[in-house]
């Protein structure tokens, strides 16, 4: 089994979110959009758990709900890879092959952080099938 990871808005449809978002599947399965996606990003997922819930990272936790602040810490450790390549911590997959898809999660966090902003009420997840 592998690792898979995301960020999942629920109760709404795309049409709802930016229009420039950059969705990682033709369509959203389950209750919600999916914004973000990785798969076996073993790095990026521990760097965000300790950040973003470090009294919780370790538990056998599913779901992290997120909010502006969250997100926020997310978008700045893609930005980090981002910026300083060296710091790709990632064995499975190398950086120039991902480098692309961690532009446009960048870019879905950015509309997401915005969007967020002006719907509190928005029940937004980070899930971990670790």
């Amino acid at each position: 089994m592998g690792l898979d990871n995301g960020v999942i808005v629920r109760g709404v449809k795309r049409r709802e979110l930016s229009p420039f978002m950059y969705y990682p599947f033709e369509k959203d399965y389950g209750e919600g959009v999916t914004v973000c996606y990785w798969r076996k990003h073993w790095g990026l997922r521990q760097r965000f758990l300790r950040a973003a819930f470090p009294n919780t990272y370790d538990k056998d936790e599913y779901e992290y709900k997120l909010n502006v602040e969250k997100v926020n810490i997310l978008f700045h450790i893609i930005l980090d890879y981002l910026l300083h390549p060296s710091s790709w911590d990632n064995g499975y997959w190398k950086y120039k092959y991902i480098k692309h898809n961690l532009r446009r999660q960048a870019w879905n966090l950015f509309l997401l952080k915005k969007w967020m902003k002006r719907h509190p009420e928005a029940e937004v997840v980070f899930y971990d099938s670790y």
